[in-house]
């Protein structure tokens, strides 16, 4: 009998493999079916585009677990992307909403009562959220912020560790991970609040 000894190391990135294939298979068929039933293109490329996160993701972390000091410039890669796949949620609202005309989603908001701001985002955007148009603008930049934020933190970091300044975890503030963090999560939380706000706003 052959006995293959692996590492638990070996074991954990053949079950990571095997379950990113079942993932990448999953996502590539839904979309290769939204492609052969392109009928409603304006609602069906932003869900093309969010469905590519998953192969993004999958594909980069299987790397990044066996090549580990490729692991921060996959990261970069796939950090771009959630940038822009999370904008892709809003997109994908105002194309159900509006069906590529944003003049009838700014006709609609005009309608609704403008939004209360909760504590602590009242100290960035007021006690108020605008209306109509404004509003979609705000709902727009508080998205597309974090697509810029967070990539350009992903360079910074890779340039850190570089330096010997960044340590994935380390929350010493002479380093760069916890700065860059804060400056992460404040902007996802950004993020996260205007798209909630948008469906709220509905």
């Amino acid at each position: 009998k052959i006995m293959i000894k692996m590492t638990p190391a070996e074991c954990a990135w053949i079950f990571a493999g095997t379950c990113s294939l079942i993932a990448l298979l999953i996502s590539t068929h839904l979309i290769y079916t939204h492609h052969l039933h392109f009928t409603r293109p304006e609602e069906q490329s932003k869900i093309i585009g969010i469905l590519w996160m998953v192969p993004i993701y999958a594909v980069s972390s299987w790397l990044g677990l066996r090549f580990k000091d490729a692991a921060p410039y996959l990261n970069l890669l796939r950090d771009c992307y959630e940038g822009y796949a999370l904008y892709l949620f809003l997109a994908l609202m105002i194309a159900y909403i509006g069906g590529g005309d944003e003049t009838k989603v700014v006709v609609l908001l005009r309608r609704k009562k403008a939004l209360k701001t909760n504590f602590p985002m009242n100290l960035l955007f007021g006690k108020e959220l605008p209306k109509g148009a404004s509003f979609l603008k705000w709902a727009k930049f508080g998205t597309l912020q974090y697509s810029v934020v967070k990539p350009t933190c992903a360079f910074v970091s890779i340039f850190l560790l570089t330096m010997g300044c960044y340590d994935e975890g380390d929350f010493d503030p002479r380093k760069g991970w916890i700065w860059i963090t804060i400056v992460i999560n404040i902007s996802i939380s950004v993020a996260f609040y205007s798209l909630i706000k948008f469906y709220m706003m509905l």
